[in-house]
């Protein structure tokens, strides 16, 4: 993550410059393993190296590659979507711009709280990676050059909020992202969810923050039409994907008040007795759906059981990230298909945000050869 200084380090005593050589030391660190980036103001950039009493090594760090860079890395904060803000101790923490996030500058004496961007999700090698990866596609469709830095911890699960509460006693850079499990818009989140949230309550910085999905699983971010490349080897899948399909472009899609196809389980399907237990009006679309890809027939009163275990809704794969995963990267061409069909879903606004507070987090740079 980009960081840096508050203009009110110019004015503070020589002596007070004392109490942060560790904090400035561990930040001109992290720049130098190119986990952040350090981009303190010019006036600022010179008081460091006037007064505060860096080691010799770290000295010449930040002479070399801070204060003979400080235009570039200054243009980089200023475009930036999210930045850290770092104040004095003696004066009030509050930033300078609505896009910092505001820390004392004490903070960063631990140097954990320097480590790379901490990306937290339920499954780290699907869900979190998979998020890594929208985020590469999309900085390329902005034009943003900063590699990304981070590190990711798989949540498990009912383990995620535990791992959130642990990352919340700290200030290292960390966001916590969740499946909703929602069956139907504004319906009930799953319980890693409403865990998460629970715990985000207790939060009292924006350095640490939990998003949930805007959707029921990741698998829901997945253009139906971008599965069909996956699968396109799969006839049976194929088959599957291809009902799904002409339902979305269908009159019937088009007359329901919520997209059914963000809420349904992509993984392992959906029951009959899942659908009965959603309510009206919702229930109604579930059920028009059912009946347009053929697993619904006139009076089938199973669909008001909440017992029953037929499948109503066919799944796609249980390891359909994973796939999708592996096929983007043996297939980098069809990138910009896949962004071009993400930009233009209606979750989009809310899934753009969750996305540039990634690259925000993760921005870093290249790692210095000292």
């Amino acid at each position: 993550m980009i960081i840096e200084l508050s203009e009110k380090f110019a004015d503070i005593e020589p002596e007070e410059w004392n109490n942060y050589h560790v904090a400035f030391e561990n930040i001109i660190n992290a720049h130098r393993m190119g986990w952040h980036i350090f981009a303190p103001p010019r006036k600022v950039a010179n008081r460091i190296s006037k007064d505060c009493d860096l080691s010799r090594s770290q000295k010449s760090i930040f002479d070399s590659h801070v204060q003979d860079r400080i235009t570039t890395l200054l243009g980089q904060a200023r475009s930036a979507d999210h930045t850290i803000i770092c104040i004095p101790d003696s004066m009030p923490v509050i930033a300078e711009r609505s896009n910092q996030f505001a820390l004392p500058i004490s903070k960063f004496i631990d140097p954990r709280n320097l480590l790379p961007f901490l990306l937290i999700t339920e499954n780290a090698q699907n869900d979190g990676v998979f998020l890594e990866r929208l985020c590469l596609i999309f900085s390329k469709h902005l034009g943003y050059q900063s590699p990304m830095m981070l590190e990711h911890r798989h949540g498990g699960g009912g383990t995620t909020a535990a791992q959130y509460r642990e990352a919340l006693t700290d200030y290292r850079p960390t966001l916590c992202v969740i499946d909703s499990d929602r069956r139907y818009p504004d319906g009930p989140l799953g319980s890693t969810a409403r865990a998460v949230r629970g715990v985000e309550l207790h939060n009292t910085t924006r350095v640490v923050q939990a998003h949930i999905l805007p959707v029921r699983e990741a698998e829901n971010l997945v253009p139906l039409s971008f599965l069909f490349d996956v699968y396109g080897t799969n006839p049976n899948i194929s088959d599957t994907i291809s009902k799904i399909h002409k339902y979305k472009n269908s009159d019937v899609a088009k007359c329901s008040i919520y997209n059914v196809l963000y809420f349904i389980d992509f993984k392992t399907g959906d029951t009959k007795g899942s659908i009965a237990k959603i309510p009206m009006p919702y229930k109604t679309h579930m059920l028009n759906f059912c009946s347009f890809i053929g697993t619904r027939k006139e009076n089938d009163d199973q669909f008001s059981n909440p017992e029953c275990d037929e499948k109503a809704v066919p799944g796609i794969s249980e390891n359909l990230i994973h796939q999708t995963i592996s096929f983007i990267n043996n297939n980098g061409r069809l990138e910009s298909s896949l962004m071009r069909k993400i930009l233009s879903a209606p979750f989009w606004d809310e899934l753009e945000h969750i996305l540039r507070l990634i690259l925000a987090f993760s921005c870093g740079g290249q790692r210095l050869p000292v």
